[in-house]
Parts: C-alpha cells; structure tokens; sequence
C-alpha cells in the first residue's frame, strides 16, 4: 500500500498535471452536459480521446512537449464546455428539498 501513496511523487510535476486532468476534466465536461450515468461515460470518453489527439497533433506540429499540449488541450475543452454548459443547459428543476408546500387557495 505505501508504493501507491508515493507512486505520484516520484512522477515529475507535468505529470502530475497530465494525470490530474485525465481524471477530472472528462468527468466534469461530462457532469456539466449530460443527466444519464451512460451519456456521461460516452462523453467523458470522447472529450478525453478528442483532447488526446488534439494535443498530440499540436505538439507534433509546433514541436512542444507533448504532456502540456495535452493538458492544455483538456483546458481548453473544459473552457469550451464550461462555455457552452452556461449558455445551453436548461435550468435545474427544483429538488423538492425546501419541504412541503401548502396550497395557500385550499385553506380559505
């Protein structure tokens, strides 16, 4: 158990950062689109292997780093979708957890 605690040390800083966006900006592009658990795992998988390719394509063509191009490019999609979200989500429907509400008309 103790090699899995130290594993992210060992791992320079981009990587850190490469992971990290591997395992939340998916979920949150995903999260902020989609209602259904099978919508989110298809969109969670296409924004990863989107951003993927396009920042391998970009650092192929600008010769950068490959792990920041990647990390930018899931920056970039988060921004977008984030974007996107705010403008074309329809607005959340009311949970029902402000308790019971009376009818004001029934008790007149």
């Amino acid at each position: 158990m103790r090699r899995l605690s130290l594993t992210p040390r060992f791992c320079g800083v981009n990587y850190r950062r490469m992971i990290f966006s591997y395992l939340i900006v998916p979920a949150v592009c995903a999260n902020l689109l989609a209602e259904s658990l099978r919508n989110k795992l298809i969109i969670g998988w296409l924004t990863a292997t989107i951003a993927s390719i396009a920042g391998l394509y970009v650092s192929y063509s600008h010769d950068l780093p490959t792990g920041a191009s990647i990390v930018g490019t899931l920056g970039a999609a988060l921004l977008l979708v984030g974007a996107a979200a705010r403008f074309f989500r329809k607005p959340a429907q009311s949970s029902g957890l402000s308790g019971p509400q009376m009818d004001t008309d029934k008790h007149r």
